[in-house]
């Protein structure tokens, strides 16, 4: 069971519940994630942790001042009084001023441009979450913004040092994350064309082993399964709420890691709404089909879409490169870029995947 180690500044270390029914989720939690609560500690203001066996692995407080149930992400800060003054110039709010936490270092909570709740932690004696990518810990952190995301993801730039690369940035899905590939430590989502009426909030994803069951345990313990399981490039999740209403999702990952892709340098605006065309025909179909070229290049100009050809190859080429997509000929991995002939396109394959037929149907 790995550690982890050497988390850079901005990244995900800490999370905790700030639930209205503590001793309620620490019930669901156990039920649906086999996370245990310990008992309250009269030190900490009752605070209690939630454990992966023997491994503190996140914590539960009461929620104050009638604030509903949700899931706190806190982001290494190691100067903290720094990082709080690029935060105020940057548009952030400063929620709670830094205070000592008993022999593990110092933490503030603040808003972000987009309204959201994090925390920052400069550790000392407190290593965090030891543990991620386990069945039952955390192994994704997200940022759902419904507003500000422009603004949003410049904050976390300048305030927080993140080195932002660029999932996609089109009119149908934008998105960056912090550092690329299987080093991206975190994600922020344009979630503005859901209900206005949702704030934007940091969304913790925790690793189950079976995704279906997970949401079968979820439903049994008293939470809500929002959608899915459904399967997606990284794993097969399920977005649910607990029983007292804090969000989260679990996440099925994949035997062999698909990796979150972020693309060396931003795509331009034409590559990015292909990209996003792409991610939409495949995940309306079953894991295993493919689409066109053509698909894809009718999508987008049904009147003139055979000059989109050759830019969709093109794009089709980075997001296998990228670990994304596989392109294949009659069956057949083959690199788009020298391909000639009718072509398809398929999400990246795991060997779980491959006991379908060559057509990529089962």
């Amino acid at each position: 069971m790995p550690r982890v180690q050497g988390k850079p500044a901005g990244a995900p270390v800490w999370i905790e519940l700030t639930s209205t029914d503590p001793e309620e989720a620490g019930r669901f939690y156990s039920a649906a994630l086999g996370l245990e609560p310990s008992e309250p500690k009269a030190e900490f203001g009752g605070y209690r942790d939630l454990l992966h066996g023997q491994e503190v692995i996140a914590g539960l407080l009461r929620a104050q001042g009638g604030a509903p149930s949700a899931w706190r992400v806190y982001l290494l800060a190691p100067e903290l009084d720094q990082v709080l003054g690029r935060v105020q110039a940057s548009g952030g709010e400063i929620v709670l001023a830094p205070e000592d936490v008993q022999g593990l270092g110092r933490r503030a909570i603040l808003r972000d441009p987009s309204g959201a709740e994090l925390g920052l932690w400069e550790l000392d004696g407190f290593e965090g979450t030891p543990i991620e990518d386990e069945p039952g810990t955390p192994c994704w952190y997200e940022l759902h913004t419904t507003r500000e995301y422009p603004k949003t993801v410049e904050f976390y730039q300048d305030a927080l040092g993140w080195e932002v690369r660029v999932l996609s940035d089109s009119d149908q899905f934008r998105m960056v994350t912090y550092r690329e590939g299987p080093e991206a430590e975190a994600g922020i989502v344009d979630a503005s064309s859901g209900s206005p009426e949702e704030p934007s909030r940091w969304n913790v994803y925790f690793a189950v082993t079976d995704a279906d069951e997970a949401a079968d345990r979820v439903r049994q313990a008293g939470g809500t399964v929002l959608d899915g399981p459904m399967d997606t490039p990284f794993g097969r999740i399920s977005h649910a709420t607990d029983s007292t209403g804090a969000a989260f999702t679990v996440i099925q990952l994949p035997e062999e890691p698909r990796p979150v892709v972020a693309h060396r340098g931003a795509m331009d605006s034409e590559q990015a709404e292909i990209a996003a065309t792409i991610r939409t025909l495949l995940a309306a179909r079953a894991a295993t089909s493919t689409i066109c070229p053509s698909d894809v290049a009718r999508t987008m100009a049904p009147e003139s879409w055979r000059h989109l050809m050759e830019p969709v190859r093109r794009t089709a080429a980075r997001m296998m490169a990228e670990g994304e997509v596989e392109v294949t000929q009659r069956g057949s991995v083959v690199d788009p870029a020298t391909a000639r002939g009718p072509l398809r396109i398929r999400w990246r394959r795991t060997p779980e995947d491959r006991n379908g037929t060559a057509d990529g149907t089962r």
